[in-house]
């Protein structure tokens, strides 16, 4: 554990409606060395057209030592965890957002310590 103290191993940002029609989050997990190895982003959100409720979307990936993304988990779902089919849904909350292979690149990305 002691080769981990001290070093950022998740960033998260989690924007929001003030209204309440939908919530974000984005994760990036970092190795012991700084690289990026994981990115999640979390968004639910109403007014899906697919549900009468609220839509989940969980995207999770996976990258190498290289950022080569090796794998990735998708999920759309209701709030009884109902699969939804993304064709049938208005994804209206769907923001571009860019991964960072570092930490270092994400912390100059958003302009953190200049």
């Amino acid at each position: 554990m002691e080769k981990f103290r001290g070093k950022i191993k998740l960033i998260g940002e989690f924007p929001y409606s003030e209204s309440g029609d939908w919530n974000i989050g984005y994760a990036h997990y970092f190795e012991n060395k700084g690289r990026t190895f994981s990115f999640e982003r979390k968004t639910n959100f109403l007014n899906s057209i697919c549900t009468d409720g609220v839509a989940y979307e969980i995207i999770v990936e996976f990258y190498n030592s290289d950022f080569n993304r090796v794998d990735r988990i998708y999920y759309l779902v209701d709030e009884n965890n109902k699969e939804l089919v993304k064709k049938d849904c208005t994804l209206n909350y769907d923001y571009p957002y860019k991964v960072s292979n570092n930490l270092k690149s994400y912390l100059k990305r958003i302009n953190y310590g200049s």
